[in-house]
């Protein structure tokens, strides 16, 4: 079976009032990048070639390069979470069809809440609310499996799982490789692990599934120029395009200026474009991240949304930060670590410009990279890439020293 028609008979099995059996719910984090939802797709296809019924879920709208990734492969868009609300998938009553199947995270907070989430909602990206009522969340729902390449925020479950190193997995009774429960590996990206999964359990990838997994590899590893890659990575990424009858450059090229064409977001829609939220010092962070391969041509459109990379407009900051800190409040974030503060990515120069709303903010970049924000709110940081190797990391040293 094809992975479209896959997706198309798991849609129809979410939507179903009576399922013929339960279904695992596997999703990635909120605010969906390509990784999160093509890692979703990949295991859900892994799963049930295992045998057990999954069905991927998304918890947010598409970014530009994942519409064009799941439109150039000819792969169906997996439905919201939000579109079986109140069926299952984390329904406070647990019963067996009560059980997800993470990638791509291992973070509560960047996963469905439980009570205590605001106004029935939690943000998914580009202003909009994937509504979760208050009985349900992570925190309700038996965990399956973790599939993930940070590492570990905190995520607990009601019962153990099996977490073992790849070469000491076990056989099932039938003789087959039993993948273990929790997978968390130094990879770049979650379809990197599940490539390598499949390889060792034996499953062939089909084309369209193996045009998924290249894409998370190349969409984390920005074309292999993140520190984040591997040599493994690598290997994988060439294997996959083999597979996926793909040119890993061209795909990579379409990919990345897919990403880049941010010309019809808003402010506010930017800044939750690429997001995540990080405790840092006791203080809570949102760090909002933009990669562009084409910094001349944003830099250009003063009329367009794209404006936040007009970092010589006043009038355009001005609007950006304005953004960022009705962002703090609506989400009742601690300002001093909610950074409302964007770094904007030159992929092919390999730097980062930070632009800070707050004077805690620059406070804190000034003394995570020991330099000067100028009066305008912005300084340029040589060779900063990566949020979870160069940008976290640096923010977590500074927080300790103050």
């Amino acid at each position: 079976m094809s992975l479209l028609a896959w997706c198309l008979l798991s849609a129809a099995w979410a939507s179903s009032a009576a399922a013929a059996s339960p279904v695992l719910a596997v999703f990635g984090h909120k605010v969906p990048d390509t990784d999160s939802v093509t890692a979703a797709l990949v295991y859900a296809w892994e799963l049930n070639a295992r045998n057990i019924s999954a069905t991927a879920y998304r918890l947010g709208e598409l970014n530009p390069e994942t519409d064009f990734v799941l439109k150039h492969l000819g792969v169906t868009v997996p439905p919201l979470l939000a579109d079986v609300s109140g069926k299952g998938p984390l329904s406070m009553h647990k019963r067996e069809e009560d059980t997800v199947a993470v990638v791509d995270t291992n973070s509560p907070q960047e996963l469905p809440e439980v009570a205590g989430c605001r106004d029935h909602s939690v943000l998914c990206g580009y202003g909009q609310k994937l509504c979760v009522p208050l009985d349900q969340g992570i925190l309700n729902a038996s965990i399956h499996s973790i599939v993930d390449h940070h590492k570990l925020c905190g995520l607990i479950n009601a019962e153990p799982l099996e977490a073992k190193a790849l070469s000491f997995l076990q056989r099932g009774q039938d003789g087959t490789r039993k993948p273990a429960q929790v997978d968390m590996r130094p990879l770049c990206s979650a379809t990197s692990i599940l490539y390598a999964r499949a390889k060792y359990i034996g499953l062939s990838p089909p084309k369209e599934v193996a045009g998924l997994m290249l894409a998370g590899i190349l969409s984390d590893s920005l074309e292999f120029r993140s520190p984040t890659t591997t040599e493994l990575d690598k290997t994988h990424a060439a294997e996959l395009g083999k597979l996926a009858g793909l040119d890993v450059h061209d795909f990579a090229e379409g990919m990345l200026e897919a990403k880049a064409n941010v010309d019809h977001l808003s402010p506010s829609e930017l800044i939750m474009m690429d997001t995540k939220i990080f405790t840092i010092g006791g203080k809570k962070l949102r760090v909002s991240v933009m990669e562009t391969t084409k910094a001349s041509g944003p830099l250009a459109k003063k009329g367009s949304a794209v404006f936040l990379l007009l970092l010589l407009c006043s009038v355009v900051k001005t609007r950006l930060v304005a953004a960022m800190k009705k962002l703090t409040v609506d989400e009742k974030l601690d300002d001093v670590l909610f950074f409302a503060a964007w770094q904007v990515i030159d992929i092919l120069k390999e730097a980062a410009t930070f632009i800070s709303s707050s004077p805690t903010a620059t406070k804190l970049v000034e003394k995570a990279w020991g330099v000067k924000v100028d009066a305008e709110g912005q300084v340029v940081l040589p060779n900063v890439l990566s949020r979870k190797k160069q940008i976290i990391p640096k923010l977590e040293a500074a927080a300790k020293e103050a």
